[in-house]
């Protein structure tokens, strides 16, 4: 209940502070104190400073009342008209008595003389102020002042204040005010002192004025306001009888704001502890509110609450159970809300709230294979045919050869196209005797067959082919010369 009181003074606070107005005459901190200055027209912050007060209200805010203003009166006795409610008319003009109470002069039997007025309930009673006769001033000196729960015969009740000075009465002042501190629902003017030219003791004065703060201020002209946790302060010494103030507001008194810096229930909070999305240096005294909004993940008009159960992300707007997460939704972090057991398929991001775009599938958002139609979200089957050059389930499988392949094979097939265009062509020479095998260089060299033949086929004068002489070799030579003319005849014809 603690709580949900103080989120509704923070409401209205707030209400208060963002609106700039107070509604039906009011202002102040949660509208709680009243306008007293005609048409009730004062600022929403600083009441009716400077203005001219409603009757009964004074001071520089107007929150000093007259209590006495009104209320029954009685006396021990009155000399003629001048009844005891002269007193309490708001009248305080002192130049005649027609304005003034006066008690009873012409019975000798009088031994005292005393005044009341009912204040209807117990009143802490501090300030009285009385407007004396300006004549007679001799009557001034020796009257008691006392405050009193019921209304016996006076003096009852408890003693607060005596009158005294010159015998005269000439440095008492005309507008007399005085501390009377007290509870009481009466206050009684008493005297039993006969002055010079009276026979019997006598009472004359023109006002009686018992001046209280309205509650929430205090002070000597109730112009100091407390803003307690509870009942209102005491509004003479500002002290709140709980010990505690509203959040915002410095102990004792509660009528100073937190330091810069510090906010909230007994200022003890830290604006820098605060988690908002801009500046943390603007921090209200008493909300400490974060004009910008909170990071992600935080909530409360400070950005200080994580988010409830069950929420996440920005301002704690996004649902854990609108997640698509594989595993359980029911919580999650008040941050990212991450699925820590993956998506869904179809879905993706750190809390798979993200749908797959058409043509892709599965938890990760692959893309779809080449379907004539999109392919299936969940396992990425396409529903109808694969285009041409694809085939598989997900119509992946790439059967189309590629421009590589095509040119490997076509270098392939140049190449052996070559290889048996030269092989025929040796074969050929070799027939015709235009190519022949040179021996081995290892062989003997005493051994005919290590001889060296000429492209032309002729075997050079100097080699020696054992068995054939000089004249020999030469029949020879000419002989395969005519032979190998022929073969060449042979070749072209052919």
């Amino acid at each position: 209940m603690e709580g949900v009181r103080l989120a509704i003074l923070l409401c209205v606070y707030v209400l208060h502070i963002t609106s700039g107005k107070c509604p039906g005459g009011t202002y102040g901190y949660q509208c709680s104190y009243n306008c007293n200055c005609p048409n009730a027209t004062c600022d929403f912050r600083d009441g009716c400073r400077n203005q001219t007060c409603n009757r009964g209200w004074s001071g520089p805010t107007c929150q000093k009342y007259n209590k006495a203003l009104g209320k029954p009166t009685s006396a021990s006795c009155v000399h003629l008209h001048q009844s005891p409610s002269k007193a309490v008319d708001g009248v305080t003009i002192a130049s005649h008595d027609s304005f003034c109470f006066h008690s009873a002069f012409n019975d000798a039997s009088i031994a005292d003389a005393w005044w009341r007025v009912d204040l209807s309930e117990m009143t802490q009673i501090h300030d009285v102020t009385i407007y004396l006769r300006t004549d007679h001033k001799v009557r001034r000196n020796g009257i008691q002042i006392y405050t009193a729960e019921t209304d016996a015969s006076p003096p009852a009740g408890d003693h607060c204040y005596n009158l005294t000075g010159k015998e005269d009465g000439t440095d008492i002042p005309d507008v007399l005010n005085v501390t009377c501190s007290g509870n009481g629902r009466y206050l009684v003017l008493y005297t039993t002192v006969k002055h010079s030219g009276d026979t019997v003791p006598i009472l004359d004065f023109c006002e009686v004025q018992v001046d209280v703060c309205s509650p929430g201020t205090f002070g000597s002209d109730c112009d100091t306001y407390c803003h307690c946790d509870g009942e209102v302060c005491d509004y003479v010494s500002g002290i709140c009888p709980s010990g505690y103030c509203l959040p915002g507001w410095k102990q004792d008194k509660c009528d100073t704001e937190c330091i810069p810096a510090y906010y909230g229930l007994n200022c003890n909070k830290k604006c820098s502890d605060r988690n908002c999305k801009t500046d943390n240096s603007s921090c209200d005294h008493v909300t400490g509110e974060c004009v910008g909004g909170c990071l992600t993940g935080l909530n409360g008009t400070d950005c200080t609450q994580k988010c409830t159960l069950g929420k996440y992300g920005p301002n704690c707007n996004q649902k854990c159970y609108n997640r698509n997460c594989e595993d359980d939704n029911s919580s999650c972090d008040h941050v990212t809300g991450e699925c820590v057991g993956g998506c869904m398929a179809g879905w993706n991001g750190t809390d798979c709230t993200q749908k797959c775009k058409p043509g892709t599938f599965g938890p990760d958002c692959s893309r779809c294979g080449y379907c004539d139609v999109t392919c299936n979200v969940g396992d990425g089957h396409c529903p109808g045919d694969c285009l041409d050059g694809f085939t598989g389930d997900r119509c992946d499988v790439d059967v189309r050869v590629s421009s590589v392949t095509s040119g490997v094979i076509g270098g392939a097939i140049g190449m052996a196209v070559m290889l048996l265009l030269i092989a025929g062509l040796t074969a050929c020479l070799i027939r015709t005797g235009r190519l022949t095998w040179r021996s081995s260089a290892c062989a003997d060299p005493k051994d005919g067959r290590n001889m060296t033949v000429t492209d032309t086929g002729e075997i050079p004068a100097h080699a020696h082919v054992s068995g054939v002489d000089g004249q020999d070799y030469v029949e020879l030579n000419d002989l395969t010369r005519e032979e190998d003319k022929m073969s060449t005849y042979n070749v072209i014809q052919n």
